[in-house]
């Protein structure tokens, strides 16, 4: 059985590709906690260099060169809390007044010039993509739902804890007894 080691959920998903644009994520609330994970890499295949949302391939092509192309603002709002490399999973901190609009973008006309490529070329030639997920923390309550949501969300959090205990007890009477 799966059991949920945290309660959070998903308000805002943004896609970043070499094709541009930018997104304002859903304005932020008072007295709830959020976090940025920025997932997932792309390609520039006139180059043959992949970039995640820190780091870009090296001549030994591993992730090793930082670049500063993907963009947060308002500036200051994301504090790195956790990086994994390897899995190309970076989380973030969100500080940020309530009413504020989280914006996330690649930064396409540094990496046109970091490159020296023009625009078609670039976007002819690249695969793949960053996403940039905005999420609630646990124990918080959902935004625009009030203290209601909130203590159903607790509830529901403390529902699937018993259910894991249960389970575990019963399967680990139904082992012993075997």
């Amino acid at each position: 059985m799966l059991c949920a080691a945290s309660l959070a959920i998903l308000v805002g998903s943004v896609e970043l590709r070499p094709a541009g644009g930018d997104d304002a994520l859903p304005p932020l609330e008072a007295d709830v906690r959020y976090r940025l994970v920025l997932q997932g890499t792309f390609e520039v295949e006139a180059t043959g260099r992949r970039y995640d949302a820190r780091y870009s391939t090296g001549k030994d092509g591993r992730f090793t060169e930082r670049h500063g192309l993907l963009r947060v603002e308002p500036a200051g709002a994301a504090r790195l809390a956790h990086e994994d490399v390897l899995a190309h999973r970076y989380e973030y901190e969100i500080r940020a007044e309530p009413g504020t609009r989280l914006r996330v973008w690649l930064d396409v006309a540094r990496l046109q010039e970091d490159l020296l490529l023009a625009r078609p070329e670039l976007l002819a030639g690249s695969t793949g993509a960053v996403w940039a997920d905005l999420w609630v923390d646990e124990g918080w309550s959902l935004p625009g739902a009030g203290a209601t949501a909130g203590a159903a969300a607790v509830l529901l959090g403390l529902g699937i804890a018993v259910a894991c205990i249960r389970a575990r007890r019963r399967s680990g009477l139904a082992t012993s007894g075997g």
